[in-house]
This record gives structure tokens, C-alpha cells and sequence, in this order.
């Protein structure tokens, strides 16, 4: 159950838009960032940021590289560090959710995406991780209250976030039945 909630919190992580131009370098971190090489660009965004201040959106791709890497420590720390510039950040509390959701922290999880959401109550996709939150943590109760948000927002994530609750529901009512 685990894997697969976490696989769609992380398929929900936001892309953001091309790196700066002005810094061949940062521009570089961006090239690696969207081939989907982690390791480069997180390094590359690490070089940058010992020149220059990154740009908040900057600061998410590095936590996101962060994040593939599974350095996850690091990329909460980042993010924090986004959140007290930006507290009204919606992205920057998702993103949060998405570290203490691949770290198992679901109670902290569940607070990041609550905050999100609660910023950007129209994203579907941080309600969803509520509700998947919810789901994990066994709150099946409310993860049906939320799940009646997310069906107003998104009927396919209301659906995705449907059978998580009814397998976690058969799962608990008999784990042997489900494996």
C-alpha cells in the first residue's frame, strides 16, 4: 500500500518552467533537471547556489532532484527554508508533503498537503494527497470526507483516491484475503 501511494504522490510532484537564462550554469541544472538527471542536476543546482541565491522555483527543482535522489533530509530542509520566505507558497507545502511522504512521516505529510490545499483549495491534487494521507494513516473515515472534495475538483483523482480507500478498508478488514 505504501508504494502505491507514494508512487501517485510523487507522479503528482508540479514541474516548474525553464531555468534561468542569465546563468549558463543554472541553465545547465535546468537542462539536467528536465532529462530527468538527478544527480547532475542536483549537483549542478548545489554549485549555483554556493555563487548565487536561487530563485524560489529554482530552490523547488533542486528539492525535486533532491527528492529522486532520496535525499530527503536535505530536500526538507530546502523547502523549509522556501516556506519561511514564502509561507503562502502552496507548492512549496506540497512539495513539503511529498518529503515526509517518501520518509513515511504521514502525520507530517498530511499537514504539508493540508496547508496546500487549504492555500489553493481548487488544486485536486493536493486534496488527493490529503485523502492519500488520510488513507495511509488508516483515517479511512476521513479520507472518504475528502474524498468527496476531490470528486467535486476531479472526477479521475476522486476515483484514483476511491480504490485506495476501499483496499485499505478490505486490507484492514482482512489482510490475509488482500496479499
Amino acid at each position: 500500500m505504501r508504494a502505491l501511494i507514494l508512487a501517485a504522490i510523487v507522479s503528482l510532484i508540479p514541474l516548474t518552467s525553464h531555468a534561468q537564462e542569465s546563468n549558463p550554469d543554472l541553465a545547465l541544472a535546468g537542462t539536467y533537471y528536465d532529462n530527468g538527471e538527478w544527480e547532475k542536476a542536483a549537483d549542478a543546482y548545489e554549485h549555483v547556489a554556493g555563487e548565487d541565491a536561487l530563485s524560489v522555483r529554482d530552490m523547488h527543482r533542486h528539492a525535486i532532484a533532491l527528492v529522486e535522489l532520496d535525499r530527503i533530509d536535505h530536500a526538507r530542509r530546502l523547502l523549509e527554508r522556501i516556506i519561511a520566505v514564502t509561507p503562502e507558497d502552496p507548492v512549496a507545502w506540497f512539495n513539503l508533503g511529498i518529503v515526509h511522504s517518501h520518509a513515511d512521516r504521514y502525520a507530517n505529510a498530511l499537514a504539508s498537503f493540508r496547508q496546500a490545499a487549504e492555500l489553493a483549495p481548487r488544486w485536486a491534487e493536493a486534496w488527493f494527497c490529503v485523502g492519500l494521507c488520510e488513507v495511509a494513516m488508516g483515517s479511512t473515515a476521513q479520507a472518504w470526507e475528502t474524498l468527496d472534495v476531490v470528486h467535486a475538483l476531479d472526477e479521475e483523482l476522486a476515483l484514483k483516491l476511491y480504490e485506495s480507500i476501499v483496499a485499505e478498508e478490505a486490507y484492514r478488514s482482512d489482510p490475509a484475503e488482500v496479499e
